[in-house]
């Protein structure tokens, strides 16, 4: 199999948590250095295949897995990572329930409140928003 050049590679730790997206060539690093600890997938991603080794009687061959575990500590925290806004995401955080008045509605009934208004520099931020729902969000 030739290897895609526009295939990626999921780089894990050691615990299987997610640390960034490699390319082909970066993987094969890492399995020539001996720095996977283990693979996973449905089989190799690619096969690269080296020069022709005499004393041993056979080309130089690295198989690629679609998923790579990393030996070593990790680079990335997923606790420390800040998942990204989206309105969706702030409703459900709040259980559907405004800020104000405790009442539960529907998502198409809701809206997002800055705590410190933009006006004043309030960002769109996890900790800057709150769900509320029109009646509300139209007092404050």
């Amino acid at each position: 199999m030739h290897p895609n050049t526009h295939s990626h590679v999921l780089q894990l730790d050691l615990q299987g948590t997610p640390q960034a997206w490699i390319s082909l060539e970066q993987a094969a690093v890492h399995m020539a250095t001996a720095s996977v600890a283990w693979v996973d997938g449905a089989g190799p991603l690619a096969v690269l295949r080296g020069g022709f080794n005499v004393a041993r009687g056979c080309q130089s061959v690295i198989e690629v897995h679609p998923i790579i575990a990393l030996a070593g500590a990790s680079k990335r925290n997923l606790f420390d990572i800040v998942p990204a806004f989206a309105k969706a995401k702030l409703f459900r955080r709040d259980r559907f329930t405004c800020a104000y008045c405790g009442q539960r509605f529907a998502e198409r009934e809701l809206s997002c409140d800055h705590v410190v208004p933009q006006s004043r520099g309030g960002a769109w931020t996890w900790m800057n928003l709150v769900t509320a729902c029109g009646a509300c969000n139209g007092r404050t």
